[in-house]
């Protein structure tokens, strides 16, 4: 009788990979800045990439999910996904290790093996402090971080928010005539900070004490701005507490926000403490930052002439 003889065929299928890593935030939502993807490997079952990846992180604990796929010109198939915590890694750890894929079935679907450091800034600032020791993606980092922290130190935050010229003539309340008023001329501004791609922005002010609050038109394209805009900001007794508000924004079209861009703030009754009442002032402010501080209305006082008090008087073609 004759043997018999068994064939055994075996079909190896090479599959061209390529893995999406992300860092996801407290909500397990992936952050698109921190996504990032691998290069396609052709044609193998056991792919060796290799490549690092550097994210910035602003909180301590993340997870990071690592998606493998087989690459398709009209639609990647997800070969297997793996999420990892980093919760119980310290201020300066490191894992190396193969972590299992699963399918969309949760069945396995292979391994693959990453190499995560985390380091907090101080860490990595103090670990290396000679450039040439490091790789690119970490030299890079610490050249933004040396850069940031000498600005930080050397440079006046408000330093670069420009500055805006404003014509106040304050008529405070009294006995007599418990209704005042401030008369204020929003006259222009300069050397505004850029707040759009084209190097330039859409500036204008918002003035606002107590319940009164108006703006200023619109100027486009500028970072030297004239408005010539003038209010009558009606102030009574509990007004003369109060701040006045001179607010620089950059105006977005079609969005519900516009960007900040600096700002004034002053008491009345500070202000009257250096410019007796009714009396014209013209003064460059220096815009700050800062949203919170009330100031005494303190700049540079320009003298004003009576042909000058004409010319800041609104066009009132526009």
């Amino acid at each position: 009788m004759p043997e018999e003889i068994f064939w055994q065929r075996t079909l190896e299928v090479l599959l061209t990979l390529f893995c999406v890593i992300e860092i996801l935030d407290q909500g397990g939502k992936p952050i698109k800045k921190h996504t990032k993807e691998t290069t396609v490997i052709k044609k193998t079952l056991f792919p060796t990439w290799g490549e690092k990846f550097h994210f910035k992180l602003d909180e301590e604990c993340y997870d990071i999910r690592i998606s493998c796929f087989d690459y398709d010109h009209l639609s990647n198939d997800l070969i297997g996904i793996n999420n990892i915590s980093t919760a119980s890694l310290g201020e300066e750890a490191s894992l190396n290790d193969w972590f299992l894929l699963k399918d969309k079935k949760g069945k396995e679907a292979g391994e693959i093996q990453l190499d995560i450091s985390f380091m907090s800034e101080e860490v990595l600032l103090s670990k290396f402090t000679n450039p040439a020791e490091m790789d690119e993606i970490t030299k890079e980092f610490f050249m933004e971080k040396q850069k940031n922290g000498e600005q930080d130190a050397n440079q006046d935050p408000d330093e670069n928010l420009g500055e805006i010229r404003l014509i106040t003539k304050l008529t405070p309340p009294t006995e007599l005539e418990p209704n005042g008023r401030l008369n204020l001329t929003v006259f222009e501004a300069r050397q505004l900070k850029s707040m759009d791609k084209n190097g330039l922005s859409d500036p204008f002010v918002r003035v606002e004490i107590g319940n009164f609050k108006k703006k200023t038109d619109v100027k486009k394209k500028t970072l030297n701005p004239v408005f010539q805009d003038q209010f009558e900001i009606p102030v009574d007794k509990v007004a003369m507490t109060k701040s006045l508000v001179i607010t620089v924004f950059d105006w977005d079209p079609g969005l519900n926000t516009n960007d900040f861009m600096g700002c004034v703030i002053f008491n009345l009754n500070d202000f009257l403490v250096d410019h007796p009442p009714k009396t014209l002032v013209d003064k460059w402010y220096v815009l700050s930052s800062n949203r919170k501080k009330d100031k005494k209305g303190q700049g540079r006082s320009r003298k004003v002439t009576k042909s000058q008090t004409h010319n800041t008087k609104r066009d009132s073609s526009r």
